[in-house]
């Protein structure tokens, strides 16, 4: 959790780190999809919500997603002074990024106009998002980076829409291929960085494409073959095996017709009529300390805990309710827990609270609970009701944690189940939530949940940790 400095620290910087950020006349948008936060000018803004919802409505096209889920929408934050943007980038040359957090997947662009910035990055990420929100299969991990890779390219003009453009293979045909028995079966989250890794990807988006366009490009249609695999894997068959059984040709004969594949000077790949999209969307202008407070909390998510401090600050002057919520928490942690009561009592005498404020009054009084023995019972009450409100407010998968876990300690079992099933709903592409609801899964010996809750932490995870956590609850079955 974010570490602030000392008051009188954070007090004497001022505006220090703001000296040249504008952070002026931002307002939100929010349409059926994305709630888009800019400064953007409203034309502006109408073309990248319009470019963002044409991106995933061709997604749940092309990839059969399931449209009846519905789901939080994704956060945007839409740059127009590089300033402003420098305050949250993750790095140099960045022109947008992804960031899961647990309230939600965040996008972020930089100044520029959609259709002139490399996103690919971006859309890679939220394709992931969409796939493991909105699929009911498990693929394994070459193929969820492969497709990721392959329709993250998505290209548009006024009539068509390219999925695949060959022009996208040229970086990696000089790329040395993995053999195709090492790809199949490596482990994502042993991959650091470096030649392999480079590798690893280049293969399996040249694969993926194969695989989906080989009848449109002179070789034999493998589609079905393809399905096959999936569905097979989908049910827990090992990948050489699933090959085995779904391909009629070898893996040495796959490997020599993917390298012929690779050196075709012409590759045909998947053009459909741009969709319609008619964009419905309300706005509003947003309260200065509201930006800063967003901001703080998009900064800390990326690791810019200095920038993130200072932001909270300046919303905290503002007396903004989010950044005072968040505040009360951090003075608990700090063991100020008078303080951080009079704070509290302050803030839940406001009217209109938002849920995220509510989560975070709810988040207190839960770690005052386990702080202050003497009131125990008192605070888990406080802390109950308030994440309940929360819960009625909006759609935070971090807040159905949280009551799971005071549901446990109640002993209402039963309830915690409901609570962290319905937090990994919220957040389905989450292995955080997923590795928290299985684990709640072997502590109530559901070997079917835990299985479908820790078996996706296993095949999505890049963190050797949650894997290994989700391998030993699986062993407790054994």
């Amino acid at each position: 959790m974010l570490r602030l400095l000392s008051l009188f620290l954070l007090l004497s910087s001022g505006f220090i780190s703001f000296a040249h950020a504008k952070l002026e006349n931002w307002n939100e948008y929010k349409s059926q999809n994305f709630t888009l936060y800019s400064d953007l000018d409203k034309s502006d803004v109408e073309k990248a919500l319009t470019d963002f919802e044409i991106f995933r409505t061709t997604l749940f096209e092309v990839l059969n997603l399931d449209k009846s889920r519905t789901f939080v929408p994704v956060e945007v934050y839409a740059f127009k002074d590089y300033k402003d943007y420098d305050l949250v980038k993750p790095g140099r040359n960045v022109a947008g990024f992804f960031t899961p957090t647990t309230r939600g997947p965040i996008m972020v662009v930089g100044p520029g106009r959609l259709s002139d910035l490399d996103l690919n990055t971006l859309y890679h990420e939220y394709l992931h998002y969409l796939v493991r929100t909105n699929s009911s299969f498990r693929y394994p991990g070459w193929f969820d980076e492969g497709i990721a890779e392959l329709y993250s390219s998505v290209e548009y003009n006024d009539e068509i829409v390219i999925i695949g453009n060959p022009s996208r293979l040229k970086p990696r045909t000089q790329t040395k291929l993995l053999d195709l028995e090492t790809l199949l079966t490596i482990n994502r989250s042993t991959l650091t960085g470096g030649k392999l890794t480079g590798r690893y990807y280049a293969t399996a988006w040249l694969f993926t494409h194969f695989l989906r366009f080989s009848g449109d490009n002179g070789f034999d249609d493998y589609n079905a073959s393809l399905n096959q695999f999936l569905i097979l894997y989908n049910q827990g068959i090992k990948p050489l095996e699933a090959y085995k059984q779904s391909f009629a040709v070898s893996l040495d004969e796959m490997q020599k017709k993917l390298r012929r594949y690779r050196r075709k000077l012409r590759l045909s790949a998947l053009s459909m009529t741009k969709p319609e999209i008619n964009l419905d969307y309300q706005s509003q202008a947003m309260e200065q300390g509201q930006l800063y407070a967003n901001l703080s909390s998009l900064a800390f998510s990326v690791g810019q805990q200095e920038t993130s401090t200072k932001l909270l600050q300046q919303a905290m002057k503002l007396n903004n309710a989010k950044a005072l919520s968040v505040n009360a928490f951090l003075l608990v942690r700090e063991d100020k827990t008078e303080e951080a009561i009079a704070l509290l009592d302050e803030l839940v005498r406001r009217k209109n609270l938002s849920a995220e404020a509510l989560l975070n009054i709810g988040q207190a009084y839960k770690e005052l609970s386990e702080r202050l023995s003497e009131r125990q019972e008192e605070m888990r009450r406080l802390a109950t009701y308030y994440l309940e409100r929360s819960k009625k407010s909006g759609s935070y998968s971090q807040t159905l944690v949280f009551l799971a876990d005071l549901y446990w300690q109640a002993g209402e079992k039963e309830k915690a189940a409901e609570e962290i099933i319905g937090a990994v709903s919220l957040l389905p592409s989450s292995t955080y939530f997923n590795l928290i609801a299985g684990s709640y899964m072997v502590e109530l010996k559901n070997e079917a949940y835990a299985r479908f809750f820790l078996g996706n932490v296993i095949n999505w995870s890049n963190d050797p940790k949650q894997i290994e956590q989700a391998q030993l609850g699986l062993a407790s079955f054994e």
